[in-house]
């Protein structure tokens, strides 16, 4: 804001010396303008004292906000002029349909109180699902022995099956590649899991033993190559991913942490250890989290401005500094723009073009205004880039594409 003032006082400032006369080369105010670059100056603009008001593309998908069993897929052109809605429960024809996971480039649907549900793969360029039926992805489907899927990934189904057969407490990790139609399976003895995360092509899964409940494991799993390890995970708190250089940071602690392990996802083994300049807080085991350039964008998922868990975040490496946005600051600039804001339903970060990504409800009766979903577009100053309206789809899951 402080450029932008600058910018606007100087063009005041020439305004007015045009208008009052002023002979060349006069000093006014400290500054000298030669009359015959007055018009060149006025007619430049100064790009580093511009603000970007770029924004990046999104798919919304929620349920409606009168029917939480629906679910509903929106999508726009390049310049949000217009908009294309989904009916998602009416096209793939299943009773709760929920969003398993989703990426930059694809989301998956699953069928909630399905024990044996078929998994539903969008692109976010596309509106007709690729379906793989459990049968087809859990080909060992017998009385004894079913697959809970977890996680989807771009190409794979990752999650958890116990063989009845088995003697023992045997689980084993379960990965299907949908491209390939390979699946591999790595059989872990007197482990209960219980989470798991697909790192790009690689399964981690936490759990803990059956025989001693307080030592968790972090099981590590390469579906392509079939390396696996175990690393004993008392004193982490938080697995990271980095996208640049295909490491897992296993932070150490919890509350607000520093220090962390570096996993090399290529070697497979821990490669060494770093500590961050400014203490940052994470939530869960396998949080969002997203690296570009020098910094990694955190958090900023179900956040709520009345003591949600999650606000979006971005720590700098290259300056030791973090930087955390205020939910309440992005209320008050989508009100001060004349939206009867009733809560935030999710919050994110778009660090290519530096945007506050805000989905909201406007203030209503619940399930009962048709108009009251919308995305908002803000600076990282809580400036209003945009504000675009989603009708009656609730903005619990706004994708960010690739």
């Amino acid at each position: 804001m402080k450029n932008i003032f600058l910018l606007i006082s100087l063009f005041f400032i020439i305004s007015c010396g045009s208008d009052d006369a002023v002979e060349p080369e006069q000093e006014m105010e400290g500054v000298i303008i030669p009359d015959d670059q007055e018009e060149e100056e006025e007619e430049e603009p100064d790009d580093e004292n511009t603000t970007d008001f770029s924004i990046p593309d999104i798919v919304v998908v929620g349920e409606s906000f009168d029917d939480n069993l629906s679910l509903f897929m929106m999508q726009w052109d390049q310049d949000y002029s217009n908009s294309t809605v989904t009916d998602i429960e009416a096209q793939i024809n299943i009773l709760n349909p929920s969003v398993l996971s989703s990426s930059g480039e694809s989301f998956f649907i699953k069928e909630l109180g399905n024990n044996n549900p078929d998994i539903f793969k969008y692109d976010l360029n596309n509106t007709i699902p690729e379906v793989y039926s459990y049968d087809t992805y859990f080909s060992d489907n017998t009385d004894d022995t079913s697959v809970s899927i977890r996680n989807a990934r771009t190409n794979y189904l990752s999650g958890y099956f116990f063989d009845g057969n088995s003697p023992g407490f045997s689980e084993s990790i379960y990965t299907y590649n949908i491209a390939t139609g390979v699946s591999k399976t790595a059989l872990l003895e007197n482990i209960d899991f219980g989470l798991t995360k697909i790192f790009n092509s690689y399964v981690v899964s936490l759990g803990s033993e059956f025989s001693n409940s307080q030592e968790t494991i972090l099981h590590i799993f390469s579906p392509e190559t079939e390396q696996e390890t175990l690393l004993p995970f008392n004193e982490y708190s938080t697995v990271v991913y980095n996208n640049l250089t295909n490491e897992l940071f296993l932070f150490k602690g919890s509350g607000f942490i520093t220090d962390y392990d570096i996993f090399n996802l290529d070697s497979f083994e821990i490669t060494g250890s770093a500590s961050l300049q400014a203490a940052i807080l994470l939530f869960g085991v396998f949080p969002d989290a997203y690296f570009y350039q020098d910094k990694m964008f955190y958090g900023g998922v179900e956040a709520s401005p009345a003591g949600g868990n999650q606000t979006p975040a971005v720590y700098d490496f290259s300056l030791g500094e973090k930087l955390v946005f205020d939910p309440f600051l992005m209320l008050t600039a989508i009100s001060d723009a004349g939206i009867p804001i009733e809560a935030i339903l999710s919050m994110n970060l778009d660090l290519t073009t530096e945007t506050i990504v805000v989905g909201f409800q406007k203030d209503g009766i619940y399930g009962q205004n048709e108009d009251s979903g919308g995305v908002a577009f803000l600076t990282y100053g809580y400036e209003i880039k945009r504000i675009i309206e989603t009708g009656n789809v609730q903005t619990e899951n706004v994708i960010l594409k690739d």
